[in-house]
């Protein structure tokens, strides 16, 4: 009968030590680049930066772009290891951007850990 009583106590101390430690952690380093002033017509590349400070790899799960006119060099399924640091390189492409707009784009990436949605943006001018 004892046994019945201690196996469930157990079983809950190690399901809560493993879910406080098993939720990957992200260090967001660099979440915003600015291009400056750039010429319409031209392609600008730039980069942000994050750190997984958790326990278990980082999974990119879902990746938003404002415009098509924005592409990333991460995939979906992509995962960055315990400790490492990431940098997500990406290309903005100013072609039928408008002469003194300004440039604000919004990259939304999802991934598994807590909180799972991180902002990153491109701001700048158009000339």
């Amino acid at each position: 009968m004892r046994l019945f009583f201690f196996i469930p106590i157990i079983l809950l101390f190690s399901c809560d030590g493993k879910i406080k430690n098993s939720n990957p952690s992200i260090k967001i380093i660099k979440d915003s680049y600015d291009i400056g002033n750039v010429a319409p017509n031209t392609i600008t590349k730039g980069y942000f930066v994050i750190q997984n400070i958790g326990n278990y790899p980082i999974k990119y799960c879902n990746l938003v772009v404002d415009c098509n006119c924005t592409n990333l060099d991460v995939n979906i399924g992509d995962s960055i290891n315990p400790n490492e640091i990431d940098t997500i390189n990406f290309t903005l492409n100013t072609t039928n951007m408008i002469s003194n707009s300004v440039v604000n784009k919004c990259i939304r990436i999802l991934t598994n850990s807590k909180p799972d949605l991180h902002r990153f943006y491109i701001v700048g001018k158009i000339r």
